[in-house]
C-alpha cells in the first residue's frame, strides 16, 4: 500500500467545511473526511517549523524515514520550503525534490493553472507518477509551504466571499504580516509594540490605544481573502485525486493531509507567519486520514494528540497497517517555545510565560475554540491546578525555577 503525505504550511484549521466553517466551501477536503477519519483535536507543542519537524522525523538512532524505507518503501520527499529542504530528519529519503518559489514579487495569478499552488501540485503528480512505476510501494512526503507565504488566488476566488459594504479583498499576492512600526515603546518595562500591517495601515487608526488589535473590518478582509486560497488549495487537491483515480493509484494509496502550523489572521493582532503564538490560529492543526482500506471506519476522533503521535500514526499506517490503531490521545499536551507555555487537557487551555505563570489566559475547551472569553479572573483555582500538574510533568526541569 502506498502512501502520501501532503503537510500544508499555514493551513488554518477554521477554513475547512469538515472542520466546522459553514461559510467556505471546501468540498474536495469534506469528500475526504467523509471517507476517513478526521482528527478535530491536533495541537502543536512547538511553534518553530524546523522543531515541528524534529518531533515528527527525528529518531535516537534512525530518523521517520529511514525507519519507513527500511521497510521496503520507496521514500520520497517533495518541498518548497528551503528549512525543510535542509532539515537533519530528510535523511533516508531515498527522493528529494524541490520546488521552490523563484518569483519575489508575484502577482495575482489570473486563473487557477497560473497559481503557485497548481504548479506544486501539479509537479508533486508527476513525481507521483514516476514513484508508481517502481516495483516497492512507495512513500512520499510532500510539504507545502506556499500557503503561508503567497496567496495568489485569482480575484474571483477571493472576492466571491465580500459582500456589500466590506473592505474588498486585498490585491496582493504577498502576505500582509504584522510589523512593529513604533517606536515609542519601552521593551525592557514590559510595553508592547504598536502592530500595524503595512499594506493595510491606512486602514488603522492613527492616534488611538487600541492600535494593539487588528479591526474587524480588517480581519474580515483578511478572511475573505484568505479563504479565497483555501479555496485554490482545494481545487489543486480535487485535480490531485482525479489524477490519482484515473492513473489506479486511488485503491492502492492511502492519503494524510494535515497542517503543520495554522496562520494569523488578526485573531490576536498578529497576520502570517513573523510572529507566531500558541494561541489556536497558530497551534490548532488539521488532520484527517483516507485510507482505500476500512482500517478504522468513518470518524471523527476528540483525542488530544500532538505532532509526535501524529508522526507514530503515520509510521505504523504505513508499515504495519493490519495492526494499526487510533491513537487514544494524551490526557494533558504540554508545549513550549522560548519562554511561552501552554498547557491543553480536555476541558481547558493556559497561556502563560514562565516570568509570570499565574498571570496567564485560561480558556474553556473545547467551547471557546478560538479564545475569545479570558476565564483566568474567574478561575484561579483552576490555574492552580494546572500548575501544579505540569510541576509534576516532563517540563518539570525547565519549570523548577518558576514554581520554587
Amino acid at each position: 500500500m502506498n502512501t502520501l503525505v501532503l503537510a500544508v504550511d499555514g493551513f488554518h484549521s477554521g477554513f475547512t467545511g469538515y472542520g466546522g466553517c459553514t461559510w467556505i466551501e471546501t468540498p474536495e477536503m469534506d469528500a475526504l473526511a467523509a471517507q476517513g477519519v478526521v482528527f478535530d483535536r491536533f495541537f502543536t507543542d512547538r511553534l518553530k517549523l524546523s522543531a515541528i519537524y524534529d518531533t515528527i522525523w527525528s529518531g535516537k538512532e534512525q530518523t521517520f524515514a529511514q525507519r519507513v524505507a527500511q521497510q521496503g518503501f520507496k521514500t520520497a520527499l517533495f518541498s518548497d520550503s528551503e528549512d525543510v529542504l535542509e532539515h537533519p530528519g530528510t535523511a533516508g529519503f531515498q527522493i528529494i525534490e524541490s520546488s521552490l518559489d523563484e518569483d519575489t514579487s508575484p502577482e495575482l495569478a489570473d486563473e487557477l493553472e497560473q497559481t503557485r499552488l497548481f504548479e506544486t501540485f501539479a509537479s508533486l503528480a508527476d513525481l507521483i507518477q514516476e514513484l508508481s512505476k517502481s516495483d516497492k510501494p512507495f512513500f512520499c512526503w510532500a510539504h507545502i509551504g506556499s500557503m503561508g507565504r503567497l496567496w495568489d488566488a485569482p480575484y474571483s476566488y477571493r472576492s466571491q466571499y465580500s459582500d456589500e459594504g466590506d473592505l474588498p479583498p486585498l490585491e496582493s499576492a504577498l502576505i500582509p504580516e504584522a510589523l512593529p512600526v513604533s517606536q515609542e515603546f519601552n521593551p525592557d518595562a514590559g510595553d508592547s509594540p504598536i502592530v500595524t500591517i503595512p499594506i493595510l495601515q491606512s486602514a488603522l487608526p492613527s492616534n488611538s490605544d487600541e492600535q494593539t488589535s487588528v479591526p474587524d473590518d480588517v480581519k474580515l478582509q483578511l478572511a475573505q481573502t484568505y479563504a479565497g486560497q483555501v479555496n485554490v488549495l482545494d481545487d489543486c487537491l480535487s485535480l490531485l485525486t482525479t489524477d490519482l483515480k484515473e492513473t489506479g493509484l486511488w485503491d492502492k494509496t492511502t492519503l494524510a493531509l494535515f497542517s503543520t502550523r495554522g496562520i494569523g489572521l488578526g485573531e490576536h493582532g498578529e497576520v502570517g507567519l513573523n510572529y507566531p503564538t500558541f494561541h489556536t490560529e497558530f497551534a490548532r492543526l488539521t488532520g484527517l486520514i483516507r485510507a482505500p482500506q476500512p482500517l478504522f471506519g468513518l470518524r471523527r476522533t476528540q483525542a488530544l494528540i500532538a505532532p509526535a503521535d501524529w508522526s507514530a500514526l503515520l509510521e505504523s499506517l504505513t508499515t504495519n497497517p493490519e495492526s494499526f490503531a487510533l491513537p487514544a490521545g494524551r490526557c494533558r499536551l504540554l508545549s513550549e517555545e522560548d519562554d511561552r507555555r501552554v498547557v491543553q487537557t480536555a476541558a481547558w487551555r493556559y497561556l502563560y510565560d514562565v516570568s509570570a505563570p499565574h498571570d496567564g489566559q485560561l480558556y474553556v475547551m473545547p467551547d471557546d475554540r478560538w479564545e475569545v472569553n479570558d476565564t483566568s479572573s474567574i478561575c484561579e483555582n483552576v490555574i492552580e491546578e494546572i500548575l501544579s500538574v505540569t510541576e509534576q510533568s516532563e517540563l518539570s526541569e525547565l519549570l523548577t525555577n518558576v514554581f520554587h
